[in-house]
């Protein structure tokens, strides 16, 4: 973390199937996510904020990686949409995918990660409205949505959070 690394993510990090923690942030990584990482069984801690990343986010990183909590991709420069295959991340506790340039609609397929805690997605350019499915997240802590182009108003299946926040 926080080094001169640059260049490309290596696909020989994806061939560590032991790997439980990778943090590469706060370097010069290009490139994009491999989608290979969704291989990484074992992994917990995925984190790669603060590079030069770039491109589309793979729906594949959680296609077998059935222990991944965290997931903090901030301050790159993802573009397209936020995959639905993210579904997939069914452990994940910490979604920061803020400061890239995602657009689109928030998935509702995220809504179905009922043990997030903290979802943060400011940043971007998200359209649309926040789906009434955001009352399934009974242990959501941190929701951040800010500098986006949503739009409406709050969901009414918001007021399960009411007592907890």
């Amino acid at each position: 973390m926080g080094n001169r690394l640059e260049g490309p993510i290596p696909k020989s990090l994806s061939m560590l199937g032991s790997l439980q923690n990778l943090d590469l942030s706060m370097n010069k990584l290009t490139g994009g996510i491999l989608e290979e990482f969704g291989d990484l069984g074992e992994l917990v801690y995925m984190v790669f904020s603060m590079n030069e990343l770039s491109g589309p986010l793979s729906g594949n990183i959680c296609s077998n990686t059935t222990n991944l909590d965290y997931l903090v991709l901030f301050g790159n420069g993802f573009v397209r949409y936020i995959p639905s295959g993210f579904r997939d991340c069914k452990s994940l506790k910490r979604l920061d995918l803020s400061d890239n340039k995602l657009e689109g609609s928030i998935p509702e397929e995220l809504f179905e990660l009922l043990n997030l805690i903290d979802l943060l997605l400011n940043n971007n350019s998200l359209v649309g409205s926040i789906p009434p499915l955001i009352g399934n997240l009974n242990n959501l802590r941190t929701l951040s949505l800010y500098h986006n182009n949503l739009y409406g108003g709050l969901p009414p299946e918001m007021s399960v959070f009411q007592n907890e926040w």
